[in-house]
């Protein structure tokens, strides 16, 4: 597995393998900032329009219930009409601490499919909406924004969850043709496409990125089929993931790449149930949301530099013990225990926390408390694991910088301890 000491053009100050916000807002401008209007704004009683006359409250009551898009087609009514939305407490928030949700949704066309409401209550909320959606009922720290429904999510479930899995219009429409499809034309046309900004998306920096142009996607679950026609293989492929079971399932690491992680397909002939491209268009649906908390502070995720360097080590060990026992001739398949403990690992060290929870009980949320339960007086690391970490100095993986990552602080009494013995020298 390489490492950023040893292997150049990988390493990235500035990675993003999700839509880039910096990028976008070169791209996509928004209207707020302040410009003079030749002529003064007329006040609402100087007008003969009921709306206007209504009380500010209740006219921002009936503006929250609107969508992201109307909202934009509003604001080029009239000045007051833009006055109004821009001293709206909710679209006030998001334009001031996110802004890069707004132009992510009017640059991908999601805009007029997305409520404000909900918009907002992403922002303002901390948990991934599929893990608590999820049979485990887990609360994970969110960090990524997902445009086909405007949830917060974590980055694990943008590179694994079937509920996010998308599909291109181009294929569908291919599968629509064909005789005896199960997919209707008709019903394509009533699902939110998502316009796709072209850029390089994948877990890979540098020239090693997949270039994606600007295609049109559709999420594969929100497509109505006919229960009484049975799916094709095709189009199973398409719109589910596939017939495998849990025991079979392989999970990938968002942040690492394909090379880097070692082989636990469960038999010689499997195959993925997604391809390297539909694996490229799941970070194209994604975007950096930070959580805003009650005090107005915000909150960006971090990932645990232990999990991830035990998650390299485990890749590492398999990827030598496999290559090993192919050129001895013994198994080299992944068994049913390596598969579940590689993706355990895999899924643990994709997770992010927050620093600081703002005084709330976010066990799974923080990462001290993470630090404090995971990695307290019954962590240990082998010899052997400690001389490996000892070799591969840097980021606990190679396309993140140091600031992705957090570590606990040393203790002060070291610290003192130090300066006694300095002191000490010195005399």
């Amino acid at each position: 597995m390489s490492c950023s000491c040893c292997t150049p053009g990988l390493y990235a100050d500035d990675f993003e393998p999700y839509i880039d916000a910096n990028r976008l807002a070169q791209l996509c401008r928004l209207d707020n900032s302040k410009t003079r209007f030749k002529k003064p704004m007329v006040r609402p009683e100087q007008q003969d329009c009921r709306l206007q006359k209504l009380p500010v409250e209740v006219y921002h009551n009936c503006l929250q219930f609107l969508d992201v898009g109307t909202l934009t087609s509003m604001r080029a009514v009239s000045q007051y009409t833009r006055s109004s939305i821009d001293s709206l407490h909710h679209y006030k928030e998001l334009y001031k601490y996110a802004p890069q949700a707004l132009r992510a949704c009017l640059s991908t066309a999601m805009a007029p499919h997305i409520p404000l409401l909900r918009l907002h209550e992403a922002l303002t909320t901390m948990e991934c909406y599929y893990c608590k959606q999820s049979e485990t009922s887990e609360s994970v720290f969110g960090d990524y924004l997902s445009l086909f429904k405007c949830r917060r999510i974590c980055a694990f479930c943008a590179r694994n969850s079937p509920l996010l899995k998308p599909a291109e219009l181009t294929h569908l429409i291919m599968l629509c043709s064909q005789r005896k499809s199960s997919l209707s034309a008709f019903s394509l046309s009533s699902i939110p496409h998502l316009k796709t900004l072209p850029g390089s998306y994948s877990p890979t920096s540098g020239d090693h990125r997949s270039r994606v142009p600007r295609t049109t996607l559709i999420l594969a679950l929100s497509i109505p089929l006919d229960p009484n026609k049975p799916l094709a293989g095709r189009e199973a492929r398409t719109l589910t993931s596939g017939s495998l079971s849990d025991d079979t399932k392989i999970y990938h690491h968002p942040f690492c790449r394909e090379e880097d992680e070692s082989d636990i397909s469960p038999s010689i002939g499997y195959t993925s149930p997604e391809t390297e491209r539909l694996a490229t268009l799941r970070y194209t649906t994604a975007i950096s949301l930070p959580y805003l908390t009650s005090t107005k502070k915000l909150e960006t995720g971090v990932l645990c530099a232990e999990c991830n360097l035990r998650m390299r080590y485990m890749e590492r060990l398999w990827f030598a013990e496999q290559r090993h026992r192919r050129m001895t001739g013994g198994n080299f398949i992944a068994s049913a225990q390596r598969r579940d403990r590689i993706n355990e690992l895999r899924k643990t060290a994709s997770r992010s926390y927050v620093v600081d929870t703002d005084g709330r009980d976010g066990k799974d949320l923080s990462i001290r408390e993470h630090y404090r339960i995971e990695h307290g007086k019954e962590w240990q690391v082998s010899q052997q694991e400690a001389e490996w970490r000892e070799r591969h100095k840097g980021p606990a993986l190679p396309l993140l910088t140091h600031g992705h990552f957090w570590q606990p602080p040393k203790p002060a009494k070291k610290v003192v301890e130090a300066m006694a013995v300095s002191e000490e020298m010195e005399t």
